[in-house]
């Protein structure tokens, strides 16, 4: 009787192994799809309504409004096709962009006095510091 309980322990323990290296191993199928940052600008005519009904057609979530004009923000599977609707003038990329440094450098000056270096003037008139 001792051996068929330990027979039958042993089994369920083998086969619980199995199974569960079978599950862990097939993680990548039941991952979260793939999406992409995407800017849709709507024709002018296409109110909120109408937005909310496309975004949610083709399962995009709005991530904001781009003011002063009829566009949105969105995080879309890349697979979708929001861009053939007839009501989407434009659909494009949105790219992240930052800028990673330290502030800790200092710049000597005509006195050797160490400070922060001056801002400078780009020629389209956006000014900055470089570190």
């Amino acid at each position: 009787m001792k051996k068929i309980r330990r027979k039958s322990i042993l089994s369920i323990v083998i086969t619980t192994i199995i199974i569960l290296t079978m599950v862990i191993g097939n993680t990548s199928i039941y991952a979260k799809a793939e999406t992409k940052r995407q800017i849709v600008v709507f024709d002018e005519n296409v109110g909120n309504d109408k937005k909310t009904e496309i975004l949610e057609k083709h399962k995009a979530t709005k991530i904001k409004d781009i003011k002063g004009t009829n566009a949105v923000v969105v995080s879309v599977l890349l697979d979708n096709s929001i861009s053939d609707e007839s009501d989407v003038r434009l659909v494009e990329e949105d790219y992240i962009i930052s800028i990673e440094g330290s502030t800790s450098k200092k710049a000597k000056d005509s006195d050797n006095n160490t400070s922060d270096q001056p801002a400078e003037v780009v020629p389209w008139g956006i000014g900055f510091k470089w570190k």
